[in-house]
């Protein structure tokens, strides 16, 4: 500037450079927070994923073990401050061993995924599906009006379990045995009704393709 012999092109080239200045001083801000607000989405998504791994099955995307026992505490301590009644069950797959082994995990696959899809089309708003691992689902509802309600459920879960799975031109069946236990007829905590619903899957397992709901009558 001190270079410019006219004082009127110095003013004027000062005024050009304090603009300039705070052009550049404008464009560093919003650059700034552009990145800073891409950074923390990214952190966010990436946040997002892990919560969702961490709760989900990545096969069938129903929720796991974990996020369904940690639905079933508050459930049930929901349950017992409003005095409703809570049904758990336990799903086992009846075939699907054999099926896996003759066609191939890809197969066994696809079954899981399908069942997954109707399971997730049957029960309603506020209930869950989830899958434990292998062929073992387990099925809760919070509110229940009363046992035929629950019986209406686990009848639907079997029937649409037992429709064939179309697989590269080959025609797939699994069926599936059902143990329902009920809150507060049953048992009263978490650990109890899992016991409760475990032993009427397994009397329904010396069936299959039906359900069962825990009666200390006949299970010992």
């Amino acid at each position: 500037v001190q270079l410019i012999p006219d004082a009127g092109d110095r003013e004027a080239l000062k005024v050009m450079f304090f603009f300039a200045l705070i052009f550049m001083g404008t464009t560093a801000l919003i650059f700034h927070e552009l990145m800073y607000q891409n950074l923390q989405k990214k952190l966010e998504e990436e946040r997002d994923s892990y919560v969702y791994q961490a709760s989900h099955d990545m096969l069938t995307g129903l929720p796991n073990r974990f996020q369904f026992f940690e639905y079933f505490e508050r459930s049930l301590a929901l349950a017992k401050r409003k005095h409703n009644t809570l049904a758990l069950g336990y799903i086992d797959l009846d075939g699907f061993k054999p099926v896996n082994d003759t066609y191939g995990h890809h197969a066994g696959d696809l079954i899981l995924e399908t069942i997954a899809q109707r399971l997730n089309r049957i029960i309603r708003s506020g209930d869950m599906i989830a899958r434990f691992g292998g062929d073992e689902f387990a099925l809760l509802i919070p509110q229940v009006d009363n046992r035929e309600s629950v019986e209406a459920v686990v009848k639907r879960i079997v029937e649409t379990i037992a429709h064939p799975v179309d697989a590269d031109e080959m025609t797939l069946q699994v069926t599936c045995s059902i143990g329902i236990a009920l809150y507060p007829d049953n048992a009263r905590d978490v650990d109890d009704l899992c016991q409760k619903a475990d032993l009427a899957l397994y009397r329904a397992k010396e069936e299959k393709n039906t359900y069962c709901f825990f009666d200390a009558q006949r299970i010992s």
